[in-house]
């Protein structure tokens, strides 16, 4: 009895396991399958508005977050202007233009390195859980969040943020998935302004061959 009881739970045990692994293979897929429906939709798109505002949906969707904002960052200045929102019902979109200071200095000092910056629970993360910056995070309703960084030439230029209304744990999966779209979306906003200025040399040539032939005539 006491055998067949050991077997048992090595079997549970190996059932567990097998499930658990079953679970991340298909979380894999699913994400996966996610990040190809990104790159199909960014790739045809030809305004830098809409691959901000589609990005931000499409990853506010899938994450079930409250809010994903894109932002434009001053490094001088210490500016952070928020252009594209996605919002659920829930929440109001972020719009203009706010000092750096107000969700913590120290904060997009960190994103000027590079880094990510993940926090489960902003009440409580000794990062923004002090009276300079814990009132705005709780009147705009952000208690958990992700930010990526564009950096350019070693400057911060600007960031995607993900926020949510409620204490949350990202996990690595999850960050790593929000950098990869966050790639693909700075790629095709880069790719979209060079094809503008591509054409607006065209232009810019056809305009002065126009006017060398009106000269010659």
């Amino acid at each position: 009895a006491a055998e067949r009881t050991r077997a048992q739970q090595r079997l549970a045990r190996v059932n567990r396991a097998l499930a658990y692994q079953l679970k991340q293979l298909a979380k894999a897929e699913s994400q996966q399958a996610f990040q190809l429906h990104v790159a199909d939709v960014l790739r045809e798109l030809s305004d830098v508005q809409q691959i901000f505002a589609r990005s931000s949906e499409l990853l506010g969707h899938f994450l079930g977050a409250t809010r994903v904002l894109c932002g434009n960052y001053d490094f001088e200045k210490k500016l952070v202007t928020y252009h594209a929102n996605y919002t659920d019902s829930t929440v109001a979109a972020i719009n203009g233009t706010y000092p750096a200071a107000d969700f913590g200095a120290d904060n997009f000092a960190s994103l000027e390195s590079g880094a990510t910056w993940v926090c489960d629970d902003l009440a409580h993360d000794p990062r923004t859980a002090g009276p300079e910056t814990w009132p705005t995070f709780e009147a705009l309703r952000i208690h958990s969040g992700v930010v990526v960084p564009h950096n350019r030439h070693e400057t911060l230029i600007a960031c995607l943020f993900i926020n949510d209304s409620r204490a949350r744990h990202w996990s690595e999966d999850e960050v790593r998935l929000i950098e990869d779209v966050a790639g693909r979306m700075w790629n095709a906003v880069e790719r979209v302004r060079a094809e503008e200025a591509l054409l607006q040399a065209d232009r810019r040539k056809d305009q002065f061959l126009a006017m060398l032939a009106h000269e010659l005539r």
